[in-house]
């Protein structure tokens, strides 16, 4: 588990019809007051609307991805690869509880 603080975090979804329960209840019920506490340059969310994980549809597996970086504020540019590869920490979020998500981003996002 993750235990030290990062300044950003990216929440890398499948779209806005693959996500689990548990992470549509994050984005409908959790997902506003997040960004307002943490503010927008810190906390983001994207859809891969790419497929670019497509290999993981074929078992079944929507892979929900969340990125951490030491960095406060993460452009809006950045391709799907470049926040892959420019995290410093990754998490698949797949079976996590919105509960778990939503305590862990208010921990390591100060």
């Amino acid at each position: 588990m993750i235990q030290k603080p990062y300044e950003a975090a990216v929440l890398v979804t499948p779209g806005p019809h693959g996500h689990s329960e548990e992470i549509k209840k994050l984005l409908e019920e959790d997902w506003d007051k997040l960004i307002e506490g943490k503010g927008g340059d810190r906390l983001r969310m994207v859809e891969n609307s790419t497929g670019s994980y497509s290999n993981s549809y074929f078992f079944g597996i929507t892979p929900v991805y969340l990125y951490f970086f030491n960095d406060k504020k993460i452009s809006a540019s950045k391709s799907l690869k470049d926040l892959e590869v420019g995290a410093q920490e990754t998490l698949v979020l797949n079976g996590w509880k919105r509960e778990d998500i939503r305590d862990m981003l208010q921990a390591l996002l100060p």
